[in-house]
């Protein structure tokens, strides 16, 4: 072999060993450095154990649970929007979807101003009387930066008195500067008869004769009976979940 050929092969043997030295100092310096910082770690978890003693754990847990409280995060309302509004829809032809919005986005937030701010009652929510105000919940607190951050129907349910909604909205708000998410299940109910009489007679629109609900159409003339929802629709229950 030529005395340049074993120059070559010399010169990449040694950048081969080179290679491998470098990986390993590499290698061994990061294990070092992790060991640095177990023992540090390991150091300073027993200085406070030897602090805080037995409590070490709950103490923990409770820096944990109040981040946790700093920081809520949204509650999500799921539901099955769709579905349930194209029911209400075949069931009454003028029920609107944004006015019903509007009217549960007006309870909600006249809601919080009377069970957190101290109003006396709802002035613009559309509220049935069997709706109870959470009085001994006052706490009349600076409540701000009231945010609803969604809007879903989760069920409806049509009897021969009334037709029922289900809305699950999540709203979000400070409370003296401190930030509460919260989830509200609503039941928006129409009522086909009176509400406090269930043997009220209806009126025929079009000849004005007393009718039954049961009837469905009027006996007297053959309309067919309908109800205008937009002015009936109203908030009936509301709880926390």
């Amino acid at each position: 072999m030529q005395e340049g050929t074993w120059k070559f092969v010399f010169l990449i043997i040694i950048i081969v060993i080179i290679g491998v030295l470098c990986t390993y100092i590499k290698k061994s310096i990061i294990r070092a450095k992790n060991r640095l910082v177990q023992k540090a770690e390991n150091a300073v978890m027993k200085q406070a154990s030897d602090l805080m003693g037995p409590y070490a754990k709950e103490i923990t847990q409770g820096i944990v649970e109040a981040i946790k409280d700093d920081t809520p995060s949204v509650r999500t309302t799921g539901g099955a929007t769709s579905v349930c509004l194209a029911k209400v829809q075949q069931d009454f032809k003028d029920f609107h979807r944004e006015d019903a919005n509007t009217d549960i986005q007006t309870f909600v937030l006249e809601f919080l101003q009377i069970k957190y701010h101290g109003q006396a009652d709802f002035e613009k929510a559309k509220v049935s009387k069997r709706v109870l105000i959470p009085t001994g919940d006052k706490i009349y607190a600076t409540l701000t930066n009231i945010k609803i951050n969604n809007i879903a129907i989760s069920d409806y349910q049509k009897s021969l008195n009334s037709a029922t909604l289900k809305y699950r909205v999540s709203v979000g708000f400070d409370i003296n500067g401190e930030r509460k998410e919260k989830l509200y299940e609503i039941e928006y109910t129409l009522q086909l008869r009176n509400e406090y009489d269930a043997m009220a007679f209806l009126q025929c629109k079009s000849c004005g004769a007393p009718i039954k609900e049961s009837d469905g159409v009027c006996p007297y003339c053959g309309t067919k009976h309908l109800r205008d929802t937009i002015e009936n629709w109203v908030v009936t229950d509301v709880k926390e979940i």
